[in-house]
């Protein structure tokens, strides 16, 4: 299986906050951008749908 890594995540922060979305068979992982209050994506990964998540 594969997964994309969709930008670099800048170095040097503190605190990092992430947010982790299932969408099917695939998993979405994103970072907290503070300074545009916004989520950005980073990486996109193959998740088995056979596999729970707790």
């Amino acid at each position: 299986m594969s997964d994309w890594s969709l930008v670099e995540v800048p170095g040097g922060a503190t605190d990092v906050r992430i947010r982790l979305t299932r969408h099917a068979e695939a998993i979405r992982v994103q970072y907290y951008n503070p300074l545009e209050e916004t989520f950005v994506p980073v990486r996109l990964a193959y998740f088995p749908p056979t596999v729970a998540v707790d």
